[in-house]
């Protein structure tokens, strides 16, 4: 259990795998540090698109994980629509 104030982050991977799971995910700037920590936790029980310009997140981040990466801008709605078809 987490003390005070810090994210007990076994206790989110567990609730998130019960609320998420056996579905298609697409995470916006999943290649980012944030981004990169729910993409890892998706992965586990879910199909994850990640959707990243690159501009501040790095490939590096999704090192090992099981997840496809769209290099992209949300701006460029074709690219946005053929992802998510």
């Amino acid at each position: 259990m987490a003390s005070s104030g810090e994210v007990d982050l076994d206790d989110v991977r567990s609730k998130l795998g019960l609320i998420i799971r056996d579905r298609r995910v697409m995470v916006t700037g999943g290649a980012g540090f944030i981004g990169s920590h729910l993409v890892e936790v998706l992965t586990e029980r879910n199909k994850v698109f990640v959707y990243d310009d690159l501009s501040t997140g790095t490939m590096h981040n999704l090192d090992e994980m099981d997840a496809e990466l769209v290099v992209g801008s949300l701006l460029d709605q074709d690219l946005l629509q053929r992802t998510v078809k």
